[in-house]
């Protein structure tokens, strides 16, 4: 993929996965987030409630991506 610049407003589970697939597939990518982690509310939640919400991210990420 050529150097197309990409800006992500939010860094909570779904922005944080674009970002990254983004950066992956060789885009220059910015990150915006009113806080000092990325997550979003991903830390009220316990691990194994988690892997399907991750999984799902991933995969619509790839498909907007493509």
């Amino acid at each position: 993929m050529d150097s197309s610049k990409l800006t992500v407003v939010g860094a909570g589970l779904f922005g944080a996965v674009v970002a990254h697939e983004a950066a992956e597939r060789g885009m220059k990518v910015t990150v915006i987030d009113r806080r000092r982690h990325v997550g979003g509310r991903l830390g009220s939640y316990r691990y194994y409630d988690m892997q399907d919400a991750i999984s799902a991210a991933f995969k619509c990420a790839g498909r907007m991506l493509d």
